[in-house]
C-alpha cells in the first residue's frame, strides 16, 4: 500500500468538506490534506473557503500542481528541512543549490543560494523569484534536474 512504501499515514476520509476543514483547523497532528478537483474550482472556490476557514490555524494550503490543493502544517516547509540538513553538514546557505517547479518549493528557493527553476515551474513561482539571479534549466520531465546539477557541479 502507498502509505507503507512512502512511511505517511493512513488516509483518514472526511464525509464532508466541513469536517475536513474542522480536522485541519484542530488537529495538532495534522500532516496533510489533499483535495483533488479542476484547477478553476480550486482557484475560484476551494482555496479561498478553505484559506478563510484556516485563518489563525495550525493548516494552510498551497498547490503544488494546479489540479490538487494541499492542505499542511503552518510554518512546515522545504527550506526548514533543507536548512536543517544544511547547518548538520556545515555547508553555508551561499553553496546550496535547490530546483523548484511548484508553490511548495518556493520557500526553499527563496532560501538556497542558488536557485534553479525548470522550464516548467509555476508562473506563480517565478513571480515570487523574480528578485533573485535564478539558474533556468529544461523541464523536470526532460532532464532538467540532471542539467541543473551539471552547470551547479562540473
Amino acid at each position: 500500500a502507498l502509505h507503507e512504501r512512502y512511511r505517511e499515514p493512513l488516509s483518514k476520509l472526511f464525509d464532508s468538506p466541513e469536517e475536513a476543514i474542522a480536522a485541519a483547523a484542530s488537529e495538532a497532528a495534522w500532516k496533510k490534506g489533499l483535495i483533488f478537483a479542476e484547477p478553476e474550482l480550486i482557484t475560484r472556490v476551494l482555496r479561498p473557503l478553505m484559506d478563510a476557514a484556516l485563518e489563525g490555524s495550525p493548516a494552510t494550503t498551497m498547490q503544488a500542481i494546479d489540479t490538487m490543493l494541499e492542505v499542511v502544517p503552518r510554518g512546515f516547509n522545504k527550506a526548514m528541512a533543507a536548512s536543517a540538513v544544511a547547518s548538520q553538514l556545515g555547508i553555508p546557505v551561499e553553496r546550496i543549490g535547490a530546483v523548484g517547479d511548484g508553490e511548495n518549493d518556493r520557500e526553499m528557493l527563496l532560501w538556497a543560494g542558488r536557485p534553479v527553476l525548470v522550464a516548467n515551474a509555476a508562473p506563480t513561482l517565478r513571480d515570487a523569484l523574480s528578485q533573485r539571479d535564478v539558474l533556468s534549466v529544461s523541464a523536470n520531465d526532460q532532464g532538467g534536474v540532471a542539467e541543473a546539477i551539471e552547470r551547479l557541479c562540473f
